[in-house]
């Protein structure tokens, strides 16, 4: 999971506050070093993977090649 920050300032309360949150409920987190490239990089992977695989509905295909498995 990543938290967000405002700008692109890692270290604020609110992250402070997730970080403490997600250390108590042992969920794996990150805080990147630079959040808007991170969360910008993630909306266009999101847009272009998800868009790609709702309408050709490749999952199975993907997961039955040896290749593909071998990235994950």
């Amino acid at each position: 999971m990543s938290a967000s920050a405002k700008k692109d300032d890692a270290r604020t309360e609110k992250v402070a506050a997730l970080q403490q949150l997600f250390e108590k409920a042992e969920i794996p987190y990150e805080i990147p070093e630079h959040m808007m490239h991170k969360m910008w990089s993630k909306l266009m992977v999101n847009t272009g993977v998800n868009q790609s695989t709702a309408v050709l509905r490749p999952t199975t295909e993907v997961s039955k090649c040896r290749a593909n498995r071998a990235i994950r």
